[in-house]
């Protein structure tokens, strides 16, 4: 392995450093509209999406109603779905509302990659998981939907772009409409 470049670390093959930055390229490469800088990319995160859970679980008709609105105010815009194993087939089942914009990365990332789409990325949408706290790191606009199981304010992280949703009784409380008037007015 020769001399680093500037601005580079030396990485052993296969580097998984270049890895995220090549997986995020191929993204934004597929992205409609992408070869000018009008086109954007958002992620859109529920590494755990509640399947562990039942209580934490926004559901697939509230991540699907989202979609279906993002798809129809924001027709360019490239949304990433990043989860588990689990996650893949309900994120297969999403990735249908718009198939040239959304991209299912589920069971097909590891946690470097998953840290660089998110720099990447313009925007964060995700329950109250460890990603959240990903995105506050790099000061990124993002939405976390809590559940109940959380103390509210106990772990909200310290990032002013951060919008958090917090039901009194349920996680489904947290209507789909709500969020997305939330997300149209940060992303703008």
């Amino acid at each position: 392995m020769g001399q680093p470049q500037a601005g580079h670390l030396p990485c052993r093959w296969p580097c998984p450093a270049l890895s995220a930055q090549n997986k995020v390229r191929g993204v934004l490469r597929r992205s409609p509209g992408s070869g000018n800088k009008a086109a954007r990319l958002v992620e859109l995160f529920w590494l755990c999406s509640g399947q562990r859970d039942p209580r934490r679980d926004w559901g697939f008709e509230n991540w699907k109603n989202l979609l279906q609105s993002i798809a129809i105010y924001y027709p360019s815009l490239k949304i990433i779905i990043i989860g588990t194993k689990k996650e893949y087939m309900r994120a297969k089942k999403l990735k249908k509302i718009k198939p040239r914009n959304i991209v299912n990365l589920c069971d097909k990332t590891n946690i470097k990659e998953l840290i660089e789409i998110i720099n990447k990325s313009k925007f964060h949408i995700s329950h109250d998981d460890g990603t959240m706290h990903v995105a506050s790191i790099f000061n990124k606009k993002s939405i976390a939907i809590f559940s109940t199981l959380t103390e509210k304010f106990s772990w909200f992280p310290d990032n002013k772009n951060l919008n958090t949703f917090y039901p009194r009784i349920s996680v489904k409380e947290t209507k789909p409409n709500l969020v997305m008037k939330k997300f149209k007015a940060r992303l703008n």
